[in-house]
């Protein structure tokens, strides 16, 4: 049996730790893991020869999956991003995988009626990352006076956090555009997208007002902001430096948990994963929300947060009632506990410290219990549906190649790989040289980055549990 199990990583600080913990789990149980960044993994799949891909998401390289399978290579769904707060959101599979693990049980059953049991198996397995927010992974992380050392706050000083989610508030027009024809291609259902990047452009500017005003109105704070890891950190490294505050940092490549193991009080986005990652670390979250939020979003998804804030002065407010010299620490309401619990029982599905070792062991188990896949093109003549697609696509990458000429051959490996030799623009932010349009700071992984998180693990669970 092939054991070796190819992990297809988005981007390193958010996904690979968790992932990374799988595949140690995985390792322990006599599989091969290895990892590598999405889009890179051509090469690999060359030398490593696996049996299995893991994927984030469903929607792939409708060619890359149809030669994989055609390899007979087993493909499997592991979703980084699997809890969608939107009104309305569905994505079309249109290849389902052999295994699709899910967040929740209200996911599965939305994507049932594309997967066929004859194709694919589907198990809830819960939120992968929800592991580190657990006091059983308490030591894979520094402590809080080393990171307040890091980003050169005084730890004597309560601190704010705020972690954006404007990734697209930050494209051109054409961006815009390109990137809502790919959604009207890969969605099913979807809220209007034109909407969707209004309000983060909303969320965005009301944040550059409320830092703003309390660097003058809240002067004893620490700010600590960090981007989403697909927005553009250029434009938070220029404003943050405009402030000339001492007491005001940039947090860019690393996890999320950073920004919580030094937070008093979280700052995040309407619907944003990071409210209830906060909450589950026992920090007061403050949620952004606007007109269109409840157009856009769903009313349980919006109802989580210990405070909602729809101006500055609500914002204020709640830094004043949990940073302020009274601390009412009004977050201990005992309705708190309760509704966060439900919300995890309901998307997440159960937070014990658990999800990456209990998503080894599915992943695991399945892979004992299932044949050989078939491969050669055999596959193809016993689905024509397959067949028909491929080549499709096949087709439309040659008039693709020939009539699009609006990108640039190279700009995905610029992008993603930014030097100053590149024809594009560049910016240094904190010493790492990012794309100046795109600003994606240090997001691809490289091989062998895992092992950090393998050598943290292992010191973790000495002895091993």
């Amino acid at each position: 049996m092939n054991k070796k199990i190819l992990f297809l990583v988005d981007h390193k600080h958010r996904d690979l730790p968790s992932i990374s913990l799988i595949g140690y789990h995985l390792k322990a149980r006599g599989f091969a893991p290895t990892f590598v960044g999405v889009g890179d993994e051509l090469a690999v799949i060359e030398t490593f020869d696996p049996g299995f891909i893991v994927l984030p998401k469903p929607v792939y390289d409708y060619e890359r999956l149809i030669r994989w399978k055609r390899d007979g290579r087993r493909l499997v769904v592991l979703e980084t991003e699997g809890n969608p707060q939107d009104r309305e959101f569905e994505m079309r599979i249109r290849i389902p995988p052999d295994l699709y693990l899910f967040w929740n049980e209200a996911m599965a059953e939305r994507y049932r009626p594309q997967l066929p049991a004859s194709q694919t198996t589907i198990t809830v397995t819960g939120f992968p990352r929800s592991d580190f927010l657990h006091p059983r992974l308490a030591r894979v992380f520094p402590d809080r006076q080393e990171l307040m050392t890091q980003y050169g706050l005084d730890p004597a000083r309560p601190t704010l956090t705020i972690a954006t989610s404007a990734q697209d508030s930050h494209f051109s027009e054409d961006r815009v555009k390109q990137k809502r024809k790919r959604r009207v291609r890969s969605l099913a259902k979807t809220a209007e997208y034109l909407e969707i990047v209004a309000n983060m452009r909303d969320l965005r500017d009301r944040t550059v007002e409320l830092v703003t005003k309390l660097t003058k109105d809240a002067p004893h704070i620490n700010i600590a902001l960090k981007p989403h890891p697909h927005e553009n950190v250029v434009f938070w490294a220029d404003f943050i430096k405009s402030l000339n505050a001492p007491n005001v940092a940039l947090v860019v490549g690393a996890p999320i948990n950073h920004l919580l193991l030094i937070s008093d009080l979280h700052v995040a986005f309407n619907v944003c994963t990071t409210t209830v990652e906060a909450l589950l670390a026992g920090v007061p979250a403050i949620e952004l929300q606007t007109g269109r939020s409840r157009v856009l979003y769903g009313e349980s998804h919006l109802d989580v947060p210990t405070y909602r804030a729809t101006s500055y002065a609500d914002v204020a407010a709640a830094v004043e009632a949990e940073l302020g010299s009274d601390r009412a620490r009004r977050h201990e309401a005992p309705d708190q506990k309760a509704k966060l619990d439900v919300y995890v029982s309901t998307f997440l599905h159960v937070h014990d410290g658990r999800r990456c070792e209990t998503s080894a062991a599915k992943i695991a188990a399945w892979i004992e219990d299932t044949a050989p896949a078939p491969r050669g093109w055999r596959v193809l003549l016993a689905n024509p549906r397959l067949a028909a697609l491929f080549g499709l696509v096949r087709l439309w990458a040659r008039v693709r190649a020939v009539t699009d000429r609006t990108v640039d051959p190279d700009l995905i490996r610029q992008v993603n790989a930014p030097s100053a030799e590149n024809a594009r623009a560049t910016r240094s932010v904190q010493g790492v040289v990012v794309d100046a349009e795109f600003g994606l700071f240090d997001n691809r992984m490289r091989p062998g980055d895992e092992r950090e998180w393998m050598d943290r693990f292992a010191r973790a669970f000495s002895p091993p549990c």
